[in-house]
């Protein structure tokens, strides 16, 4: 089922006349989609291009837009969602906050790509990612992490080796969508697609292609593992042959150490979009940090299994991009949310997607 908001910031919800389905696979629980009208303004400012999206905890969600400063300043949203284990209510988008360059200022125009956005549990500050690589003069994706407030608190070493280059490292829009906390000093991110030495990108019918996710220590900034994980191959052909298409990783949660979930997100032109959660282990996997190129060595990837289906409810499935747990239904039941970036485009929808997941398959 899904609800639809159409006014400015606080926006009720109707449900519509459907059952939660029970994905049987995974012994997960859809319970409610909502849809943000494309013309919602916030604080002035297009409420779009939701990349990724956090719980503090205890009252707030944080939507980032990836919004280069180009429709408005770049920014976050905090936001209250009222949901139960029968759907979502209400979202209210009640505070629109500007990100702070190294400056103190506002972010000039294409001088980062925002992408992912986690909650600092003890420190109650935010750390988020920029994909970098839009423009020539920026050519490093950047991990930095600021106040509520959008001020720079610091900027974190990220390794040369996800830098872009001429004919190796990241790809264009293939950098750093996804962020995830381990604990309170250690973090995992992902390059969206293989590094240019890794492989090709995914595509139809073709062999999957590994990323590189990646164990990242923010106290002492030091890489403390990476693991190669293989994305799915894009899902369909095109409509018509030979027209854009990708499959990469968007999103991450940690679960413990060696536990992961990874969200993959695929469009293709004229069929539409794909979105797959897998549950990921890295305890039999190659350490691969000092493998200069994954197309010449020899590693065993991370295990993977499907844990979330999205297409599987009959239900439009827009760019999902950003996923977060949200406070427990009880003590068994934890709940799920999901966003999607409508790239500000009026024929894409800005999607809450609302899950129940059993503890015990976590």
């Amino acid at each position: 089922m899904y609800s639809r908001i159409f006014l400015l910031i606080v926006v009720g919800s109707f449900l519509l006349g459907c059952n939660p389905k029970i994905d049987k696979s995974s012994e997960v629980k859809f319970i409610d989609k909502y849809v943000i009208g494309d013309s919602s303004i916030v604080d002035n400012t297009i409420l779009g291009g939701l990349s990724s999206i956090d719980y503090d905890g205890n009252a707030f969600w944080y939507f980032i837009s990836d919004d280069r400063s180009e429709y408005n300043d770049a920014r976050y949203y905090r936001a209250r969602i009222d949901y139960t284990d029968k759907g979502i209510d209400t979202v209210i988008i009640g505070k629109t906050v500007f990100l702070k360059n190294d400056s103190g200022f506002n972010y000039r125009e294409h001088s980062l790509d925002p992408e992912a956005i986690r909650f600092h549990q003890n420190r109650k500050t935010l750390i988020y990612t920029s994909e970098g690589g839009r423009q020539e003069n920026n050519k490093a994706p950047f991990i930095r992490e600021m106040d509520t407030l959008g001020n720079l608190i610091k900027s974190y070493k990220v390794p040369t080796v996800f830098n872009y280059y001429e004919t190796k490292g990241l790809r264009k829009n293939g950098g750093f969508e996804s962020l995830t906390f381990e604990n309170d000093t250690i973090i995992w991110f992902a390059n969206e697609l293989p590094l240019k030495e890794d492989g090709d990108v995914p595509k139809y019918a073709e062999s999957k292609r590994p990323i590189r996710l990646t164990r990242f220590d923010i106290k002492n900034e030091e890489v403390l593992a990476e693991y190669a994980y293989p994305i799915e191959p894009v899902q369909a052909i095109t409509k018509p042959a030979n027209e854009f298409n990708i499959n990469s990783v968007t999103e991450l949660i940690s679960l413990s150490e060696t536990e992961l979930l990874v969200l993959e997100r695929s469009y293709i032109t004229g069929v539409g979009n794909f979105v797959n959660v897998f549950k990921v282990n890295v305890s039999n996997a190659t350490n691969v940090m000092d493998e200069p190129a994954l197309t010449q060595a020899t590693f065993t990837a991370v295990d993977k299994e499907l844990f979330i289906d999205l297409n599987q409810y009959g239900e439009r499935v827009d760019n999902i991009e950003g996923m977060a747990f949200g406070r427990d239904f009880d003590s068994e039941t934890k709940s799920l949310l999901f966003v999607s970036d409508n790239n500000f485009s009026s024929q894409q929808e800005t999607q809450i997607w609302l899950f129940g997941i059993p503890a015990d398959r976590l």
